[in-house]
């Protein structure tokens, strides 16, 4: 009788103890939740905000190249090109 009192105290200790851990581990969780939501939704603002400026940046430097490409290019054939088509270099 002693043995099975003692057991059953044992088992109602785990049980409580079981619970107790799952309802920590369950606060933990929310509040790692809590503070790591905000975290993630910065993280991704700041990612798309450079990847924004990142983009910008390079599409202004691509026209920017296109622009001094056509006006070189331009440059290049009234002074070099066509003076030579037409036989009128020096």
């Amino acid at each position: 009788m002693k043995q099975i009192l003692h057991f059953a105290a044992m088992t109602v200790v785990v049980v409580i103890v079981a619970v107790v851990d799952m309802a920590a581990v369950m606060a933990v969780t929310v509040v790692v939740v809590m503070v790591m939501v905000p975290v993630i939704v910065v993280i991704a603002v700041v990612v798309m905000v450079v990847v924004m400026v990142v983009v910008t940046v390079a599409v202004v430097v691509v026209v920017m190249v296109a622009v001094m490409l056509r006006l070189w290019l331009r440059l290049w054939l009234w002074l070099w090109l066509y003076p030579k088509i037409l036989g009128l270099s020096a």
